[in-house]
């Protein structure tokens, strides 16, 4: 058996290129006649519009799919045409996208940015359809498949998924595309696919100053996601360092009163995590993390929004505008006792590490589960806490370990608190206790 010809994912890339660049310009028309002026009306134009178009050019980016897998298995394996040209598009979630991206009308945003969300929404579909359909087949035929680089240039995050080879199996994970994104799902009959090189985008990921044109992708896409988001003035790149293109949305709405660097450690914290774990990065891939600045009881909290269909991470701006209220909302706390033990280099990245914690203990309780609600939460996160203790007690609990006040007062916070521990420094038993803990459950470590 030979690897897959490198002609083949170019080739879909190059397909899935020209249908999105169709629909968008027939879009963008459309879009440019919706009168802004009474939001409710446009929004329920927009929506209609959206179904119509993504609608129907998923359906062809499926079809397109099908084939580009069928012709593969024909090669590769000797099969017979069979694949199923499924898009998995799901109307409710675009409509309910339509209804978050309404939100920049509300505030007053250029026309433009609208318009431009807009059709990111739409291109997103499309290609996401297309890598769907490939891994639903994929999966039906015991097949793993690789996210293939075939533009000149991809995103950090891009690599990063790239990096891990031909491991992928789960159709859901297939959704991990952005606007604009030349990342093709490509499955793997079981001797590579050719210019395909996961150890060159590992090192890539790991060092990527040493791929100067990497960088200067990078430096692109930020002035481009934050020229217009920024009209107090501040660089975009020194003030937000993260773009929304590598699997993470941030907001910026509501941030503008944070301390730069305090809130660069909250993004960069989700950036080392979202890379240290294989079971993150799949989070991320499949559903995508959104950072928000929002008034809120508390420094920080995180839950999953049904109608955007992803996770959100609210920061609270009250907490995070000055070095002394970080201070006395998390360093004396730390300090105290009410948070656990942090390494004084790290106490900056406490609240987002928590707040992971808190989407990674949800996510393996979805696995375990085989679904999540508030009434598995609860009960699962006695059962982690119980696990916890006892791993804790079966390594030795020593002179100046302790559980923060904040875990014993709130069960449901038990794991967020170790897993901070874990990989905020100063690790005490009970971090120790999340290692082991995460060990037994196969959670990988990149």
């Amino acid at each position: 058996m030979t690897a897959v010809p490198g002609a083949f994912p170019e080739s879909f890339a190059r397909l899935v290129n020209l249908l999105s660049d169709d629909m968008m310009r027939r879009l963008a028309a459309d879009l440019a006649r919706i009168d802004l002026s009474d939001v409710a009306a446009a929004r329920d134009a927009a929506i209609e519009l959206m179904q119509l178009y993504c609608g129907g050019y998923t359906d062809y980016a499926a079809v397109i799919a099908a084939q580009f897998y069928d012709g593969l298995a024909e090669r590769m394996a000797g099969a017979a045409p069979h694949a199923v040209a499924d898009s998995s598009y799901d109307p409710e979630a675009v409509a309910g996208g339509v209804r978050a991206i309404m939100q920049d009308v509300v505030e007053g945003k250029p026309r433009e940015a609208w318009e431009r969300d807009m059709l990111d929404r739409a291109d997103k579909e499309v290609r996401n359809a297309a890598d769907s359909c490939v891994a639903l087949n994929a999966d039906r035929d015991g097949v793993r498949w690789a996210r293939v680089p075939t533009g000149a240039v991809s995103c950090e995050f891009c690599i990063m998924l790239a990096s891990r080879g031909a491991v992928y199996h789960e159709p859901e994970l297939a959704a991990a595309g952005h606007a604009n994104c030349d990342c093709r799902v490509v499955p793997d009959f079981g001797d590579g696919i050719e210019g395909y090189d996961p150890d060159l985008y590992y090192d890539m990921w790991k060092r990527p100053e040493d791929y100067p044109e990497l960088q200067e992708a990078r430096r692109a896409r930020r002035r481009e996601l934050y020229a217009e988001k920024h009209a107090d003035g501040r660089a975009g790149e020194d003030y937000l360092r993260r773009p929304e293109s590598f699997g993470t949305f941030i907001d910026t709405d509501g941030m503008g009163a944070m301390k730069p660097s305090i809130l660069n450690a909250q993004t960069e914290k989700l950036d080392e995590l979202i890379g240290k774990y294989d079971i993150l990065a799949e989070v991320a891939a499949r559903d995508g993390i959104a950072v928000r600045g929002k008034v809120i009881n508390g420094i920080a909290n995180s839950r999953y929004d049904t109608e955007d269909g992803r996770w959100v991470i609210n920061l609270n701006p009250q907490a995070f505008d000055s070095a002394a209220h970080f201070n006395e909302n998390v360093w004396d706390g730390i300090k105290s006792g009410f948070f656990m033990p942090a390494a004084k280099g790290k106490r900056r990245e406490y609240p987002m590490a928590h707040e992971v914690g808190h989407i990674l203990q949800k996510e393996l309780i979805r696995r375990e589960r085989g679904r999540f609600s508030s009434r598995e939460y609860a009960a699962s996160a006695e059962e982690h806490k119980r696990e916890l203790l006892e791993i804790a007690d079966e390594l030795g609990i020593g002179t100046g370990d302790h559980v923060s006040r904040y875990a014993n007062e709130r069960p449901v916070d038990f794991f967020a608190e170790c897993f901070a521990n874990l990989e905020c420094g100063r690790m005490n038993v009970y971090g120790k206790a999340m290692k082991v803990f995460l060990e037994r459950r196969g959670v990988h470590v990149v």
